[in-house]
């Protein structure tokens, strides 16, 4: 992470392979490196499965919106924020 901040990166997405505190790590990633941070995990024991945290370490307002697919027997759901704040710069 020091590289792609030194590289300018302003946010990090990051997909978290494991259960997590997500919404803790995120924000103190976020924090340390001054940057805005997307997070996402596949289905884990941690209600919480995703992250949307601006660059002081805060999360931003959201919404989540259940999904409900035909034939999937997971617990999915996608997590909406307003994405007016953030700025993405891709490397």
């Amino acid at each position: 992470m020091d590289d792609l901040k030194a590289q300018g990166a302003d946010s990090f997405i990051w997909s978290v392979g494991s259960d997590a505190p997500i919404n803790t790590l995120a924000s103190n990633l976020s924090a340390k490196y001054a940057v805005e941070t997307i997070a996402s995990m596949d289905h884990g024991t941690i209600p919480s499965s995703g992250a949307i945290i601006d660059s002081s370490g805060d999360a931003y307002a959201y919404t989540d919106i259940k999904l409900n697919v035909a034939g999937y027997s997971g617990k999915a759901n996608l997590r909406m924020s307003s994405l007016d704040k953030l700025n993405f710069t891709f490397l």
